[in-house]
């Protein structure tokens, strides 16, 4: 298989060639607070033996541990032998297993652990052929023509001629379920001959190389570095080694100083927003403001969110899977410390939620009740009427039936619990660094991110503690909503 290594945390890779031993410390003070172990697990440097001591922590991510390629030998052979498939298919993707291995993973009775290996590059001819027949009689019995099951082998440049030949007489472009077929993938193996390749453009397939897509999961998981600021009582000695390595989140950790390194919002937003650490500190003093009420979507349709709502300000937001949405923290709903949802839904949220429906909508539901409750909350809210107890009972009712996916529940914020993170426990230097910093991403205007930057705006401008310096500054900002933010 390739060698390529996995990639790797470049905060901590600036530490390890500065201090191997601060290095490993870094990493067993992660391990001991346990939120970083995949993290850890997935940074292609972490050693031997961290990785061993990893894999005795109570709900190890085993997975993630016997693919690295420092894995530990020892656990390696151990892992050939586990009762657990995904154990011995996670193995299968470990680029330094032995020939012996490889032969013994060819042979497993799980079929998934067989397809992963036939994807490696360093498979013997022998292995390839076993491969071929098991692909070529399984794909034949319960489950249909799958060509897929042939792609690892026909990209492969050790696969014999004689199976090549056998492959180009397979139905070449069946589409699996990424537009991919098998003639795209013989189109990629680099030991293609110009006549196999011309029977291949003969029968449709264009001469472009099947592409893989790389998945950085260590981005994905999140870098370990970036967790350790994730946690309250992480030693701030190592905090501060982070933070001369050029960490970016130093930027809003309130017991650094402002570091030489400024970091650039379009190059680092992903990691602000993705980590939160930006949200921990502009959201919770917002509190402070009586005007203010934080909500939380629940939809299986449109996804979460977490969002507020300020009256007189005209937040856009666009709750749509997959939508980038710039006003919110659009991710699936995580615990979180600082954030505490309040589940159930009095008459005034119902009332809310019904507000901006139309009556078109119930016109063709069943139960008559919800167009009851629908009536009475837009008479509530046009102050036609005065509810009752016994009105709110019912409201409270129809509401938890009918909105018991699409809700939006009200959030109490903890600013205690997002500490070390507090915009007011920032000097002002940092404070005027951090505004600089957005005000600068939103002028860049990159599209999907500008209007993150102006949304932080906003919130720097309703902050109780943004000094009259930070406000002068954003009042020169283009953006009605900024405008609005500061007026409010």
């Amino acid at each position: 298989m390739s060698k390529a290594s996995l990639p790797s945390d470049p905060y901590l890779d600036r530490i390890e060639a500065q201090d191997s031993k601060l290095y490993l410390e870094i990493l067993y003070c992660l391990i001991e607070h346990k939120v970083a172990n995949k993290s850890i697990a997935r940074h292609g440097r972490t050693p031997a033996e961290v990785l061993s001591a990893l894999a005795k922590e109570k709900d190890a991510p085993i997975y993630e541990i016997v693919q690295h390629p420092n894995c530990p030998d020892e656990l390696l052979r151990s892992s050939l032998q586990s009762p657990d498939s995904l154990v011995r298919l996670s193995v299968a993707n470990n680029p330094n297993l032995s020939p012996s291995q490889i032969e013994l993973l060819a042979s497993d009775e799980d079929d998934s652990v067989k397809l992963h290996l036939s994807n490696r590059s360093d498979l013997s001819e022998d292995v390839i052929r076993k491969l071929f027949n098991w692909a070529k009689n399984e794909a034949n019995q319960d489950y249909g023509h799958k060509m897929s099951w042939f792609y690892g082998i026909a990209k492969n440049p050790n696969t014999p001629r004689e199976i090549i030949q056998a492959l180009l007489k397979f139905d070449l472009k069946e589409e699996d379920y990424d537009g991919s077929t098998l003639g795209s993938a013989l189109m990629s193996n680099p030991n293609m001959i110009d006549e196999d390749k011309a029977l291949l453009s003969i029968n449709g397939i264009p001469p472009k190389k099947m592409e893989s897509i790389e998945v950085n999961m260590l981005e994905h998981e999140g870098l370990p570095s970036s967790k350790a600021f994730e946690i309250q009582s992480f030693p701030i000695q190592y905090i501060q080694a982070l933070a001369k390595a050029g960490h970016p989140f130093a930027l809003f950790h309130p017991d650094l100083a402002v570091a030489e390194f400024q970091p650039s919002f379009n190059e680092y937003i992903d990691y602000f927003i993705k980590s939160e650490i930006i949200y921990r500190t502009l959201w919770p003093e917002l509190i402070e403001r009586n005007d203010i009420k934080f909500f939380y979507l629940r939809s299986s349709y449109d996804g979460d969110a977490l969002y507020f709502h300020v009256p007189g300000l005209q937040l856009q937001h666009d709750f749509t899977r997959g939508s980038m949405t710039y006003n919110s923290m659009s991710y699936a709903f995580i615990e979180r410390d600082w954030v505490e949802v309040i589940e159930g839904l009095d008459s005034d949220d119902v009332i809310s939620l019904f507000e901006h429906r139309t009556f078109d909508e119930f016109i063709d539901f069943e139960m008559e009740e919800i167009q009851l409750a629908f009536s009475i909350s837009h008479s509530v809210l046009a102050k036609r009427v005065e509810l009752t107890q016994k009105g709110r009972e019912f409201l409270e009712a129809e509401g938890s039936t009918y909105f018991d996916d699409d809700v939006d529940y009200h959030v109490r914020i903890l600013p205690d619990k997002a500490l070390p993170y507090s915009w007011k426990k920032l000097s002002k230097e940092k404070q005027l660094l951090i505004t600089k910093v957005i005000i600068d991403g939103f002028n860049e205007k990159v599209d999907g991110k500008y209007q993150f930057a102006e949304h932080f705006l906003v919130c720097i401008a309703l902050l109780p503690n943004t000094s009259s310096e930070i406000r002068t500054l954003i009042e020169a900002v283009d953006s009605d909503v900024v405008r609005q933010a500061l007026a409010i």
